[in-house]
């Protein structure tokens, strides 16, 4: 081996060796929460989220829905429907409110529209 080659490999150990440790020093969180089929919610402080930043997430992604119509029959056929072949196979039902749901840690934190509405 050269002596660059010994020192590139000196140089990737004293970085890795710390990384490593580090990772199995890293003890698993006894208070891990997994959902079950009801999800706890938490206030976004409690989860370490700024309350103020995740409203205006929210704001953004509400102004950003799609300015499609929600006759979602008128929509098809505006646009995958004038391909050949394109006439739909089932029933199309109108698009619904936006809805989004945010989640961390496993919580929910915050929630807009009817996430548990059926399709």
């Amino acid at each position: 081996m050269t002596v660059a080659g010994r020192l590139t490999l000196l140089a990737l150990l004293c970085v890795a060796n710390p990384l490593c440790a580090a990772a199995q020093s890293a003890k698993p969180d006894d208070k891990a929460y997994y959902p079950d089929a009801n999800w706890q919610a938490k206030a976004p402080a409690d989860v370490g989220m700024n309350p103020q930043r995740l409203k205006e997430a929210i704001d953004f992604a509400i102004a950003g829905e799609s300015k499609n119509t929600r006759d979602l029959v008128l929509n098809h056929y505006q646009s995958f429907g004038r391909e050949p072949f394109g006439y739909a196979i089932g029933p199309i039902k109108d698009r619904g409110d936006q809805t989004g749901i945010i989640l961390r840690h496993g919580y929910v934190v915050a929630q807009w529209g009817e996430p548990r509405a059926s399709t």
